[in-house]
């Protein structure tokens, strides 16, 4: 009887408070428009917690409390922000009117940079998308699989091709030193973190080809990634189930000394709990980098870039159960398994860079670097497994269950595998600039120790019988591989190329021309790439600009290019080689009154001197010892601009063919691993009318099927498609305290911004194809199972800025 008249009283005293909260009301609306009396669409006004947004005609309306002074928040990505306090009496309905300038410090930060690159066959992306963009490994590589020409099919990976080139044709540069990937990760689940810290991130550019000289020797793309030089100190902190990212940047008092360090670390288990496979995953991923730059004067800084990271992965699986077949012959895989697997990645790299501004006209800088990493992937795991045939009829007591048995048998993987590798390079650079004309030019001397160790066999048996199908080894083993391999090269590259503009009656005219060399030690090869891009701006009343670009583009080989299945090298290979013709153009524009571009390229790229190769999950296996010739050609779309007032958002098309010839087999032009006909990407943002502080943000992909064959086929009857590649992630963000906004609260006083999200992976529960697991029957017939991707899955993360 007490709790309820405690209810009752709590009951009464809150209806009453509300009444009179209610009473104490007042009402602001208005106008809002720009200097060039154009009303302004999408503008957020807020107090703390209550906000709303201007309509198409600018109008707005908001309920504030009376009696009390306010401090009202005017606030738009175009324009620049206003804040206005005022004391309203309860009852009271005011007008204010507002124009608005243009916000002048977003134009020269973001758009006068894209306007810069936009000549250069090079996409910008906003590093504020990186706070939103949801997805498992989210970060700089999850927005640029989201482009158009760029496809990415394993969402635990942060690899990703381009226009038909494999993982190792993309050249990562990190404060223009350059990234290397690992080189015994086989899949997404081993991979690890991404060397490319997002929280570190300052700009982000991406060319999916047709780039310039100064750019290195890969075959299809370059992402170019700018660290920041921190102006203040301030701490970042995300937390969430796949793990911890803690951020400090700051700078001393003398305004000398900057640093941005970071710590992360990620834990996959949560994720791959929705696998097939029913196993004890213990995968733990992390990593540490710091940036520190010393300025000596306004002339002189030196930079220093340190990185080291220790991924391990180990496995205990259990059993696996998989479905697959089509409605008239359901299958079912069981397979029950012994033993585990036991991977480690340890990668070190540190990058010391000294930049010397002469004098206005001139700049040089020397840097030097290296890079090591010590890979280990050890695993002995035995398997049998029992394929069934389903009963399909609806009218069954057993639908569904195992009616025959069409085959039985096991397998034993063992593998003692184990590779250290070191790059250690020196560069210089210069950079001349004389009014409309910049010449630039660099040399870099390279040098590569590799040690690689392999020895792994696999023993397959069907139905009681042990099939080595040719394989000439011992106890007849389905494979075996044993070998021992050193290389050490040295590689000398060098560049120059020159970019002007000329103005002839508001036309303009923009153009790159450069050329590249190299020498590699191992196979004395020597190679010039000559390039250009030229670009054409008419005056004309819509922005609009084209742009051509032709080059030549060298890849030579590195070191998973020279080693074949068996594990010898090919030392004696030449560079692939790649001709890429690029026409393009983009319009920018206004709809509804907001920024918005469309791009859209057309290209051809032939490629000579190809080595062929297999995809197995993210494994590439290169046939060296074959020579193939081939084209890529393709359609690129996008447009991208505020579909919702005051955020970004972007859709991109690609349609594509990639075919070659593998010289001497006789059956002319097959599809490449990664011939991809098409891709649909979206990403699209989008927060609660009247109270911005609700957002979403959504991911969608869809890909036509990669061509896939069977075990040890040969590369012409890998014609197979995998299922297209579908895929939505979606995230709500809840912006408890912004930047730009101040807090009463004692509880998030400390806090600059926080922010909470739930994110859903893979929210229409879609299993994704990666790859296959090939078995037998008793009358040796070869069946596909698939390797399915994650499930549908809840992440919730914390994302903190002090």
């Amino acid at each position: 009887m007490f709790k309820k008249n405690l209810l009752l009283i709590v009951f009464s005293i809150s209806f009453l408070f509300s009444e009179y909260t209610l009473a104490q009301q007042a009402t602001l609306y208005g106008t809002v428009k720009s200097k060039q009396e154009i009303a302004i669409d999408g503008l957020s006004v807020e107090y703390k917690k209550i906000g709303t947004i201007s309509d198409s005609d600018g109008q707005y309306l908001i309920k504030l409390p009376a009696n009390i002074e306010v401090s009202i928040v005017f606030s738009h990505l175009a324009f620049q922000n206003q804040v206005h306090k005022m004391t309203l009496n309860e009852g009271e309905i005011r007008n204010l009117d507002l124009l608005f300038d243009e916000d002048v410090k977003q134009i020269s930060e973001v758009d006068l940079v894209d306007d810069a690159l936009r000549s250069q066959n090079v996409t910008t992306i906003d590093k504020k998308n990186l706070n939103v963009i949801t997805g498992p490994t989210g970060g700089v590589e999850a927005l640029i699989s989201t482009l158009a020409g760029v496809s990415s099919k394993n969402e635990m990976s942060s690899q990703y091709s381009v226009r038909g080139g494999n993982y190792d044709e993309n050249l990562v540069y990190v404060n223009g030193f350059e990234i290397y990937r690992p080189f015994l990760v086989r899949s997404g689940q081993q991979e690890g973190l991404s060397f490319i810290n997002s929280d570190m991130v300052d700009n982000i550019s991406f060319s999916a080809g047709g780039f310039e000289a100064r750019y290195g020797d890969k075959l299809s793309s370059v992402l170019d990634i700018k660290y920041k030089d921190p102006k203040s100190w301030k701490s970042h902190l995300t937390l969430s189930f796949l793990g911890v990212n803690a951020t400090v940047e700051g700078i001393s008092p003398s305004k000398r000394w900057s640093h941005v360090t970071s710590y992360r670390q990620k834990d996959n288990q949560f994720l791959l709990s929705t696998l097939d496979t029913e196993s004890d995953y213990m995968p733990r991923f992390k990593d540490f980098q710091t940036l520190n730059t010393y300025h000596f004067n306004p002339q002189v800084k030196l930079s220093v870039l340190a990185h080291y990271s220790s991924n391990t992965y180990h496995s205990v699986p259990e059993s696996r159960q998989s479905e697959f077949g089509t409605v008239d012959k359901p299958l079912q895989l069981n397979i029950y398994f012994d033993g585990q697997e036991k991977d480690a990645y340890e990668t070190g790299m540190g990058a010391i860079r000294f930049d010397y501004q002469i004098h206005d006209s001139l700049q040089m800088s020397l840097s030097t670097s290296l890079f090591q990493t010590l890979e280990k992937e050890f695993y002995d795991v035995e398997a049998e497994y029992w394929l069934g045939q389903l009963e399909n009829s609806l009218g069954s007591d057993n639908f569904g269950e195992v009616v025959a048995n069409r085959g039985v048998g096991g397998y034993l993987r063992h593998a003692r595998n184990e590779l250290y590798a070191q790059v250690y390079n020196a560069q210089y650079r210069g950079k001349w600039f004389n009014n409309n004309k910049t010449l630039s030019w660099g040399a870099k001397y390279q040098h590569e120790m590799i040690d690689d160790r392999l020895n792994e066999w696999q023993l397959i048996d069907s139905s009681g019988f042990s099939m080595p199908q040719g394989v000439d080894s011992l106890l007849g083993l389905f494979e075996f591989i044993e070998s021992e391999n050193e290389l050490n090269s040295s590689r000398l590259s060098s560049y120059v190329q020159q970019s002007g503009r000329i103005e002839v009656d508001s036309t303009t005219f923009s153009y790159t021309l450069g050329f590249r060399t190299q020498y590699w030690s191992k196979n004395r090869e020597f190679f010039v790439s000559p390039r250009a891009v030229i670009s054409y701006k008419p005056n004309w009343n819509k922005d609009v600009l084209f742009r051509g670009a032709i080059g030549s583009y060298n890849q030579s080989p590195f070191y998973r290019e020279l080693r074949d299945k068996e594990g010898v090298l090919y030392t004696d290979l030449k560079s692939q080689k790649s001709t890429h013709f690029v026409f393009s153009s983009d319009y920018n524009f206004l709809s509804w009154n907001r920024p918005f571009k469309f791009v859209g390229e057309i290209y051809y790229k032939s490629l000579r001197n190809l080595i062929p190769y297999e995809i197995d999950n993210l494994r590439l296996r290169y046939l060296p010892s074959l020579t193939s010739h081939g084209y890529t050609a393709g359609l690129d779309l996008r447009v991208n601009g505020e579909f919702v007032p005051g955020v970004e958002s972007w859709a991109s098309m690609s349609l594509m063919k990639s075919e070659e010839d593998i010289e001497g087999d006789g059956h002319g032009y097959i599809p490449r691993p990664t011939d991809q006909r098409f891709a649909f990407s979206l990403f699209f943002q989008d927060y609660f009318p009247g109270n911005p502080s609700y957002k979403m943000n959504l991911k969608l992909h869809y890909s036509s099927g990669l061509p896939s064959g069977a075990i040890n086929s040969e590369r012409h009857e890998q014609v197979f498609r995998i299922p297209a590649y579908r895929r939505v992630d979606i995230g709500f963000t809840k912006v408890i305290k912004e930047s730009s906004q101040g807090s009463k609260s004692k509880y998030f006083k400390h806090f600059d911004s926080l922010w909470i999200s739930a994110e859903v992976f893979n929210l229409l529960g879609i299993r994704n194809t990666i790859s296959y697991l090939w078995v037998s029957d008793v009358v040796q017939n070869q069946y596909a199972v698939p390797n399915y991707l994650t499930s549908r899955l809840l992440n919730l993360k914390l994302q903190a800025k002090f």
